[in-house]
C-alpha cells in the first residue's frame, strides 16, 4: 500500500508522502509537494499520483514524542509555519491511499483543532484507471464537502439540521 497526506490551507495544497511505521501507522515524509489551490484538476492530480509513487523509506517507530515531532518538521517548514497549531488553523485534510491494484481510496478527515480525526462514511474510491484531472476534481471536491461541513458544525461535534 503507498500512501499519502494532501492538506489545504492558505490557498496551497501541501502533498505529503506517507511512510508506514507498523501496521496502521503512518508519518509524513519528504519531499512535500506545494502547489497553489488554482492550479488544473490535471495537475493536482498528477502531483498527488506522482508523490503516491515515490519510493518510501523505511523509517523506524519514534519513541519519544520529541521524534514524532521530528516527522512533522518538513510540512511545519513548507507551510512556513513554527508550530503544529499553527498549521492547523485553518487547514483540511485528505488521506489517499492506493493498493496493490491500483485502486485509490481518499480518506477525509475533520480538523478539531489539535489533531485530524477520519470520516469513515465519506471515503471515496476511485478505480486505478481514472486520470489525474478525475483524482484532482474528486479531491477537489471532497475538499469543498469539508469545508461546507465545516461551517455548520458547532461545538462537541453537533451539526445543525437544515429544515427542508
Amino acid at each position: 500500500m503507498k500512501a499519502a497526506s494532501i492538506y489545504v490551507r492558505n490557498s496551497h495544497f501541501y502533498i505529503v508522502p506517507l511512510a508506514s511505521i507498523i501496521v496502521g501507522v503512518y508519518v509524513g515524509v519528504e519531499p512535500v509537494v506545494v502547489i497553489a489551490d488554482t492550479v488544473s484538476d490535471e495537475t493536482l492530480g498528477q502531483n498527488i499520483l506522482d508523490t503516491v509513487a515515490l519510493p518510501v523509506p523505511k523509517v523506524p517507530k519514534p519513541e519519544s514524542s520529541a521524534e514524532w515531532t521530528q516527522y512533522g518538521k518538513p510540512l511545519l517548514k513548507a507551510a512556513k509555519v513554527r508550530s503544529w497549531k499553527a498549521f492547523m488553523d485553518g487547514s483540511q485534510l485528505i488521506n489517499i491511499e492506493q493498493d496493490v491494484d491500483g485502486m485509490i481510496e481518499l480518506l477525509p478527515t475533520v480538523n478539531n483543532g489539535k489533531s485530524f480525526s477520519h470520516r469513515p462514511k465519506n471515503i471515496q474510491v476511485l478505480s486505478s484507471d481514472c486520470t489525474p484531472a478525475e483524482l484532482g476534481k474528486a479531491v477537489r471536491h471532497l475538499f469543498q464537502e469539508i469545508i461546507d461541513a465545516a461551517r455548520v458544525q458547532i461545538p462537541l461535534g453537533r451539526t445543525f439540521k437544515k429544515n427542508r
